[in-house]
């Protein structure tokens, strides 16, 4: 088992990925044919879009999922109900906007 992975490497996936080099995560992204996705995980934090989230869990394997994709409110539990695995929420601040470039020194997980 490994311990940290990415899922998605656009905006978000890149700047998690600098957040937490300390833990050396893996990263997998499906359209730029990275991958390790053939692992199990600790943890999978999903950064893709919104239409991609069931696709990149049934792909992926992890003890906890944390979705830090842009997501209608109840989401997270109807994937839960749908999927059978443990999922949180962690809201992104760093997107594809002007404020990208920001410091930040918090994470919401719930």
């Amino acid at each position: 088992m490994r311990d940290v992975l990415i899922i998605g490497y656009g905006v978000v996936g890149k700047n998690l990925e600098k957040e937490l080099a300390a833990l050396q995560p893996d990263v997998y992204d499906k359209y730029l044919k990275t991958g390790f996705g053939e692992f199990h995980y600790k943890l999978a934090f999903v950064c893709v879009p919104a239409s991609e989230i069931r696709t990149a869990i049934k792909e992926n394997s992890a003890d906890l999922y944390i979705l830090k994709s842009a997501i209608l409110p109840g989401t997270t539990d109807l994937l839960r109900e749908e999927t059978g695995e443990r999922i949180i929420y962690s809201p992104e601040y760093r997107g594809a906007t002007v404020h990208n470039d920001c410091q930040f020194d918090f994470t919401i997980l719930g």
